[in-house]
């Protein structure tokens, strides 16, 4: 995180996951330079957490957050 900081302080410019700066980038604080060039590293996002035959309420409830929020339809690839 301290990277796009450091960008929207106007530092440098830098490479960002797009998951991670789309709000920047919708709201005009960042702007993209290279619009035609995409990096395709296959990135991921992994949950890891002890193995359990029972979660607890709060690795649930954050489990299904991170599902609801990015599960499906990422906002940083929604029109």
């Amino acid at each position: 995180m301290s990277q796009t900081i450091a960008t929207l302080a106007g530092a440098s410019i830098s490479v960002n996951s797009l998951w991670s700066v789309h709000r920047e980038l919708a709201e005009g604080k960042l702007v993209r330079v290279l619009p035609d060039y995409w990096v395709d590293d296959q990135s991921a996002l992994w949950l890891v957490y002890p193995k359990s035959n029972v979660l607890t309420a709060k690795a649930r409830i954050f489990i299904d957050f991170l599902m609801d929020r990015i599960g499906n339809a990422p906002a940083w690839r929604t029109p």
